[in-house]
């Protein structure tokens, strides 16, 4: 997938396709991309920032929904979302998502705060109900020069109703709608919905910590763990589901290293283990649905050279 990047910036206006400005510093590094917090994916957006002196800067933007968005599910969901059975039809983009955030770097290193407001809505046979959803993250990066050049502790917090990939954006994904670890799979919409209950928002959470250490000024290692959580938040309306629409809980413990011989070049190993777990038993997607599992967990590797010019 190309993510496409193309934007204006003048007087301290942004305008055009760029990260998304709900993000915080603190994210770790990484190469697979585990960690469950909010990643800047691309959106399109008009925003203004401002310099409030001493290293503060504040943003306000507003930005398309459409690729944070995940859908409305109601208890009809299917083990295989192919077929789109359960998935109920969103609104149209009637309100784009409201941002503000605002940073400060020092000699000691970053800290941000963001905030997010979005619609959750939807249309569908002759029903229409909407609410509003929200987000806030928290992060920071602490330097650590006694330690080594360029060590840094890095620290993040998101958490969300209404709006579950602004905490699953890194990784994870924004857009995907089923996490699956080794047999063990959970829907993660925005809301459910019953012709009683109503819209119900989801909510979800996510924490994580890294660490990188500089060996040589070619060389570092990184440590980083990070556990989130998506509550859906009628449990009972949804408990005779098909599929895989239940609560779940993820944990991420990884290791990265990096080598850059040479200035633009950099050679990166990451290896992680992935445990998930959700609320009740499940089919086992891997034994063709004939023993049930609770958690699952593995091991991933990733070799990545990159060369920039």
């Amino acid at each position: 997938e190309i993510n496409y990047t193309g934007f204006i910036q003048f007087a301290g206006i942004t305008a055009g396709r760029t990260a998304s400005f709900f993000r915080t510093v603190g994210q770790p590094v990484e190469i697979i991309g585990l960690t469950y917090m909010s990643g800047p994916g691309n959106v399109n957006t008009i925003a203004y920032s401002a310099s409030l002196g001493n290293g503060f800067l504040a943003t306000v933007a507003l930005e398309d929904p459409t690729t944070r968005r995940h859908f409305v599910a109601d208890r009809t969901v299917a083990n295989t979302l192919a077929t789109g059975v359960g998935q109920i039809n969103r609104t149209g983009n009637r309100l784009p998502n409201l941002v503000a955030s605002l940073r400060v770097d020092q000699a000691w290193g970053s800290a941000e705060v963001a905030g997010m407001i979005n619609e959750v809505g939807l249309a569908t046979a002759g029903l229409a109900s909407t609410k509003m959803g929200y987000s806030v993250s928290a992060g920071a990066k602490i330097n650590l020069p006694m330690i080594a050049a360029g060590d840094a502790l890095y620290l993040n917090g998101t958490y969300s109703l209404g709006n579950v990939s602004a905490v699953m954006s890194n990784g994870v994904g924004s857009g995907q709608i089923q996490v699956a670890t080794q047999g063990v799979a959970a829907i993660t919409p925005d809301a459910t919905f019953a012709a009683l209950g109503g819209l119900r928002l989801t909510s979800a959470w996510g924490v994580t910590a890294g660490f990188q250490h500089f060996w040589t000024p070619a060389f570092s290692s990184s440590i980083y763990a990070s556990y989130g959580v998506v509550d859906l938040a009628a449990p009972a309306l949804v408990a005779g589901a098909a599929g895989n629409l239940r609560d779940s809980k993820y944990l991420t413990l990884g290791l990265t290293n990096i080598w850059t011989p040479v200035r633009g070049l950099a050679i990166g190993l990451d290896t992680a283990y992935v445990r998930q777990s959700v609320s009740g038993i499940q089919a086992d997607l891997n034994r063709g649905g004939v023993f049930t599992a609770r958690s699952g967990s593995q091991f991933q590797t990733r070799l990545r050279i990159t060369r920039d010019f």
